[in-house]
């Protein structure tokens, strides 16, 4: 078996390249990945940190217009094919996973096409949020790709239930429910290796961000309710990880003007993430679109309860009220109101973070769930070469 992986940012996520270790570990010589490096200096390019990589990857720098390879979305697959057909022998794979629907799955498609390679796609927040919302004529490309994949994944139940709510998909929601997976994102082995519970708290007053400081990330939100609910515990403090996007400007003034933010810069290092998950009380993002949200799960790994999105990739992971508060990321006076539930329900939140089987989040066994996916495409595929009944 020989899969072809399409991850355009993997540049920039870790995740793809944890997953195609993984997968590569169990089968070797299963996995080979492309990606096109687009050299903006808006992602900041984490390969570096990748070691060591054992899957075989094509990296192809993007040398034509970046902006006309952003905005126009047929140039861009076409653009994406031909680096790709440049690359490698695209004959040699037996299957294709596209990480997105639109921006791989429209090259998967487009190959399924020519060469009659099966495909799998993964839906991800921004196909959910993004293209199915603001790119209409985009639907009818997204619809032919989720009808002709193999298996379309789901990292979590949320957002499956979400794209299957799209009005425009009902007449292949049916083929759709029948052939779709969730396989939730895993954590590296270092959390699972550092797993912690913390001693009980009865005054948590300390809150926790770690993630980029742009628009989506909802990051000017967090810090206003954290202000506004100081008037009732004066005591609260916020302390940010993280940088780069849109906000990080206003978001360094407002670190200057309050002494109960603080900014802690860049940290990639686990160790030293580690020892400010141990140190803060309560984990805060309300990103307003989110696939998954890794970081939730860091801080869980180390007894956090959490304050995570409502209808977003990471509500549904776990039982309602069970490890932490979704909000509503548009209203301040609700994460407000969901912090003050998460500080009255400490320990028992608490309790019920200490009962998690991370070992659900272990790549390894995320891993499992891809192989056996892929082997059951490609029985399907020999199955229907050899017109099995």
């Amino acid at each position: 078996m020989h899969c072809l992986y399409l991850a355009e940012d993997y540049i920039g996520s870790k995740v793809h390249h944890q997953l195609c270790a993984a997968i590569d570990e169990q089968n070797q010589g299963t996995m080979t990945l492309f990606a096109v490096r687009r050299r903006n200096g808006k992602t900041k390019d984490l390969t570096t940190m990748y070691a060591p990589v054992h899957y075989s990857t094509f990296i192809a720098d993007l040398t034509s217009s970046h902006l006309k390879y952003k905005y126009f979305f047929k140039h861009k697959i076409k653009v994406k094919e031909q680096l790709l057909l440049s690359k490698t022998d695209i004959k040699q794979y037996d299957l294709i996973h596209a990480a997105t629907l639109f921006s791989e799955g429209a090259l998967a498609f487009s190959l399924f096409k020519k060469y009659n390679i099966p495909y799998c796609v993964s839906v991800r927040g921004s196909d959910i949020n993004f293209y199915f919302k603001k790119m209409p004529h985009l639907w009818l490309l997204g619809k032919e790709i989720l009808k002709n994949a193999k298996s379309v994944i789901f990292i979590s139940p949320y957002s499956q239930k979400k794209l299957f709510k799209i009005k425009f998909l009902k007449p292949i929601l049916k083929n759709l429910s029948a052939k779709s997976v969730i396989i939730p994102n895993g954590i590296e082995d270092f959390w699972h290796q550092n797993l912690f519970t913390p001693q009980e708290m009865k005054n948590p007053y300390s809150l926790l961000y770690v993630g980029r400081f742009d628009k989506n990330k909802n990051i000017l939100s967090l810090i206003e309710a954290v202000r506004r609910l100081r008037s009732e515990k004066p005591e609260l403090q916020l302390t940010l990880i993280g940088g780069k996007g849109s906000k990080e400007r206003k978001v360094l003034d407002l670190v200057k003007k309050y002494d109960w933010l603080h900014y802690k810069g860049e940290i990639y290092k686990h160790e030293e993430l580690l020892l400010h998950y141990r140190q803060h009380h309560i984990f805060s993002m309300v990103s307003h679109s989110e696939t998954f949200g890794l970081v939730y799960l860091e801080a869980l790994s180390q007894g956090v309860p959490v304050i995570y999105t409502a209808k977003q990739g990471f509500d549904g992971i776990f039982k309602e009220l069970e490890i932490g508060y979704g909000v509503d990321s548009k209203n301040i006076q609700n994460i407000m109101e969901n912090i003050q539930k998460v500080i009255e329900n400490y320990h028992f939140l608490q309790k019920n973070i200490a009962n998690i089987p991370f070992s659900q989040f272990e790549w390894k066994n995320i891993a499992m769930q891809y192989n056996d996916l892929y082997k059951s495409i490609l029985s399907e595929k020999m199955c229907t070469f050899a017109h099995c009944s």
